[in-house]
């Protein structure tokens, strides 16, 4: 039986593509559990009418990813057998039909090995990533160009991702610590170092269907912004460059050789972003504006 998990929060048209993908799954062994986390959207509604099947776990808007991930959890592993697995989903994903009986038999093949998927765009069929390992000393998604139906992985994200159901007696549930983002690749860190093998399979794909630049994209492309969105980019709970949790990601997860210059680099980036694009691009700025 493979277990999947999908939080959601006001997305209701791309949750729906989901799991209409997962119910023509050709593996039929398969429970589909939602965390709805306080949607107004109509959700629930969509859910309860047109799935249900699908077993729904509410939240009230405060369990962000993390929130989510641990309740299902919580409520999964009472009822799962030995040889089970939990597949970690997204709401913004797409699936072929054979993609979990792809990740089973990859995993079983691979001695029950936990498995991260080829990100693909819906769109184009372009591949995001392959592999989440370190570049220019940090944690990157990238693609590496190779033909192993199994991709080297330092560690995986929470975005189509198949676990044995074993890997949780060893490693626990995910932490509190890093409520929304990092949780996932804390989780396969702590894996790792349990000596959990991981991988990403080259030729299961997820494909990506939320066209939406992301909170972090959407401040970070500003040409001359505002304090607030300052704060935003790196203090805000919802953004992937929040410095706080960075930085307790690096101390707790990363070889010894690479905490010092990660550290240095998103420091550096930080010094960057005020002095350049908050203090030099304001103060060009308001100098135009008084000339105009």
């Amino acid at each position: 039986m493979v277990y999947v998990l999908i939080p959601t929060r006001n997305r209701k048209e791309l949750l729906e593509k989901c799991i209409d993908s997962l119910i023509k799954q050709t593996h039929k062994d398969i429970k589909i559990v939602v965390i709805n986390d306080g949607s107004t959207d109509g959700t629930e509604e969509l859910l309860k009418t047109k799935y249900p099947d699908v077993r729904i776990i509410k939240g009230d808007g405060n369990l962000w990813w993390t929130g989510c991930m641990i309740k299902a959890v919580e409520y999964t592993l009472p009822q799962v057998s030995d040889n089970d697995y939990i597949l970690l989903q997204n709401d913004d994903t797409y699936m072929e039909d054979s993609y979990v009986s792809d990740l089973v038999e990859m995993s079983e093949k691979n001695n029950r090995m936990a498995l991260g998927t080829t990100l693909k765009d819906i769109d184009s069929n372009k591949v995001i990533y392959n592999t989440h390992s370190f570049k220019n000393f940090l944690i990157t998604p990238y693609v590496i160009d190779t033909d192993r139906e199994v991709v080297d992985t330092f560690t995986i994200n929470g975005r189509g991702t198949i676990i044995p159901v074993e890997v949780f007696n060893k490693v626990g549930n995910f932490s509190k610590i890093f409520p929304h983002y990092a949780s996932d690749y804390d989780f396969f860190c702590r894996a790792r170092k349990k000596n959990v093998k991981l991988g990403v399979c080259n030729y299961v794909y997820t494909y990506s269907t939320d066209k939406k630049d992301s909170f972090t994209k959407t401040r970070k492309n500003k040409n001359n912004p505002s304090i607030k969105e300052f704060f935003d980019i790196f203090f805000n709970r919802k953004s992937t460059s929040n410095i706080c949790i960075s930085t307790l990601f690096i101390i707790k997860n990363y070889p010894i050789r690479y905490k010092i210059f990660a550290l240095f680099r998103i420091y550096l980036y930080l010094f960057k972003y005020i002095l350049v694009d908050i203090i030099i691009n304001r103060i060009i700025y308001l100098k135009d504006r008084t000339q105009h």
